[in-house]
């Protein structure tokens, strides 16, 4: 895969057991998202979607044909399917069925913000993957749906603005369904069945845009530089348990079904004291032999020089440097 910019390394920081541990077993995680510590992980235009969408109702009037929507008319139809649809998707979120596996990595090997919010106050290591590799891996996988993007981080009025271009987007297509109604393009053979259909068409359009904010956080953690490798959409829970798969997002149903078979044969969890984090693993053999090439002792790290080239040399990590950090921060 041609490599249109990115950097040559990019940096995930772990704590001393998870980061020997990935050394040690040739191995990487990509992790369910939505565990990760900002709150808002792929959920960050919610709730104002739903608000937006009723202003935006208002400010036209409705739309230029009559909604109903289980035996209700017009504003009353509208508010009601507006108040299900976020009522369905903010119980996804809160029981988890909606994530994405990603390993989270930064531009920066050496930061004191990463030391001290993914590397156990500075006790870790950070790794440094070879970009090229990745690619490579994104390029000849035989599973659909790998993906290495940027962050992008937004204003608030940034937000505001994506908002309101989705709200307009959803009610257009509403509209769009209507109009074709109207005109005998789509026929409906029971109020049941268009109520049916038009929410499932706007639950999953929205849920396309929800598989795009995996690329976007807020703009307080700018810091972090931060690029993601992650499975390319939004995987509802239920589609690996084989309930259903949906053709939501970037991949159609046959590349979903495929992505989801891999995370159901693959996924395996993270028992924490008071909470399990699902997650993938990658073995190195599926990338080439330097996928790995650097390793950094955290400030707070008492690994020794000589202990870790050892470590290095009796895992076979020919080609790796390892070096202190430069930052002198010290827990008291």
């Amino acid at each position: 895969m041609e490599n249109k910019g990115y950097p040559k390394v990019l940096y995930h920081y772990a704590s001393m057991e998870k980061g020997t541990s990935i050394l040690k077993h040739k191995n990487i995680r990509l992790s369910d998202i939505t565990k990760s510590n900002d709150v808002k992980e792929m959920s960050i235009f919610f709730p104002d979607l739903f608000d937006e969408m009723l202003k935006n109702y208002d400010e036209h009037n409705g739309f230029s044909y009559k909604f109903e929507y289980k035996g209700k008319g017009n504003r009353q139809a509208f508010g009601l399917f507006v108040n299900e649809l976020k009522k369905k998707i903010e119980k996804e979120f809160e029981d988890g069925s909606i994530a994405t596996f990603a390993l989270c990595l930064s531009e920066e090997g050496d930061l004191l913000s990463q030391w001290r919010g993914y590397a156990d106050d500075g006790k870790g290591i950070c790794l440094g993957l070879n970009v090229e590799e990745i690619l490579k891996f994104v390029g000849i996988s035989s599973v659909s749906g790998f993906s290495l993007e940027k962050v992008e981080y937004l204003s608030k009025e940034q937000i505001d603005e994506w908002v309101k271009n989705v709200a307009n987007q959803m009610l257009g297509i509403v509209e769009i369904i209507l109009g074709a109604i109207e005109e005998g393009n789509i026929q409906y053979y029971s109020a049941k069945e268009f109520d049916e259909d038009i929410f499932n068409t706007i639950y999953y359009n929205i849920l396309s845009e929800v598989e795009e904010s995996i690329k976007f956080k807020t703009e307080g953690f700018k810091e972090e530089k931060e690029w993601r490798f992650f499975i390319k959409n939004s995987l509802n829970k239920d589609d690996i348990k084989g309930k259903k798969i949906t053709s939501i997002g970037t991949l159609g149903e046959g590349a979903r079904r495929k992505t989801s078979k891999y995370v159901a044969d693959n996924v395996e969890f993270n028992i924490k004291e008071n909470d399990m984090v699902p997650f993938v693993s990658l073995k190195f053999e599926k990338f080439h032999n330097n996928l790995i090439n650097q390793v950094i002792c955290g400030p707070n790290n008492k690994i020794r020089e000589k202990d870790l080239e050892l470590f290095l040399r009796k895992y076979g990590y020919r080609n790796c440097k390892g070096r202190k950090t430069n930052i002198t921060y010290i827990v008291r």
